[in-house]
């Protein structure tokens, strides 16, 4: 206790397993594998006290009909508790890149010339084993 008022601990989100990891998914399926909430959580980075990054871009999500209804937002109607102006900013300079790039001509890659690395299969198979997606032996 500091003079009269007692100090707790902050609340923590407990962490996340399996499917709820999606930085982890992203690293072992691509991120062709994830949702727009898992993609967004990702920017994000982390949610609020009590509040994962999930939950955090859950919320925005449905707030805004989903990731084309952030296009064009204010950074403030963003804002609320776990989302500050910088990672309001983010969110905003993610969705730019997105447009600039959808504009931009992306040239046509083979997708045999560069043929998936041992090192990504590992981490995608190490992936389906720890969910449970796939069974060993």
């Amino acid at each position: 206790m500091r003079g009269n008022h007692r100090v707790s601990a902050p609340a923590t989100v407990p962490a996340p397993v399996g499917d709820e990891r999606p930085r982890e998914k992203l690293l072992a399926l691509g991120s062709q594998g994830l949702s727009d909430c898992e993609l967004l959580a990702i920017i994000l980075g982390t949610g609020g006290i009590g509040l994962s990054a999930l939950t955090l871009a859950r919320e925005v999500l449905d707030e805004h009909g989903g990731l084309a209804g952030l296009v064009g937002v204010a950074a403030t109607s963003l804002q609320r508790r776990g989302l500050g102006p910088a990672k309001a900013a983010s969110v905003l300079a993610v969705l730019e890149t997105a447009r600039r790039l959808a504009r931009a001509e992306v040239p046509e890659r083979d997708p045999l010339s560069q043929p998936p690395s041992p090192e990504g299969l590992r981490n995608k198979l190490r992936y389906l084993l720890d969910t449970g997606i796939v069974a060993s032996g």
